[in-house]
């Protein structure tokens, strides 16, 4: 179940209209705890989750809204990577990797796969000072909580979709089957007339 812990009043807080609410994926409660101390800090409001499937709830089901994704790359319950492709499948929202792994080729994998950035544990403020710009580069209008950002119209395709989000079957054979999408049968079927 997501948590919402909103900052106390802060005068090195970011600069960010309305703040920012950042999903933090950890399943180390300690690690988790010091996070949201630091992004308290700065002055964003921390949305928690101790699984992927939590996120993952969150992220379908919109009980809080948030504007980024903090997650731990070592989860008990999914694999990192197919974590990130389900996250930004589900969003537009920049993700954001946190480990005490320093493999080079990893660190890589993660970034060249999506995500906005990868930051080494222990996380410091200066590592999330200013987690508000991959927002903005994204541009996400943060502002308008009722706005819905439509991940499938923000990419620039244009096409229309009859769900804004996977369904709970769709997510289920993701897992089950990995990412064994055929792009040729896609893209024969679509170059028919």
């Amino acid at each position: 179940m997501a948590t919402e812990m909103a900052p106390p009043p802060n005068d090195n807080a970011v600069p960010f209209p309305g703040g920012l609410r950042v999903l933090v994926v950890d399943p180390d409660s300690t690690s988790l705890e010091s996070t949201c101390e630091v992004l308290q800090s700065l002055g964003y409001t921390a949305v928690t989750a101790a699984t992927g499937a939590a996120a993952l709830e969150v992220l379908l089901d919109r009980p809080i809204k948030v504007d980024l994704i903090l997650t731990e790359a070592r989860l008990p319950d999914i694999d990192a990577f197919e974590l990130l492709d389900l996250m930004q499948r589900l969003s537009n929202l920049p993700v954001i990797i946190v480990s005490s792994v320093t493999d080079e080729d990893e660190m890589l994998r993660f970034l060249t796969e999506g995500a906005e950035l990868y930051i080494v544990k222990p996380v410091a403020p200066d590592d999330l000072k200013n987690l508000w710009q991959f927002t903005l580069l994204r541009g996400l209008n943060v502002e308008d909580d009722d706005e819905v950002v439509d991940p499938y119209l923000e990419n620039g395709s244009g096409a229309e979709e009859d769900s804004d989000y996977l369904s709970e079957w769709e997510l289920e054979s993701l897992s089950e089957a990995g990412e064994n999408v055929d792009e040729d049968e896609d893209m024969e079927e679509e170059e028919k007339p």
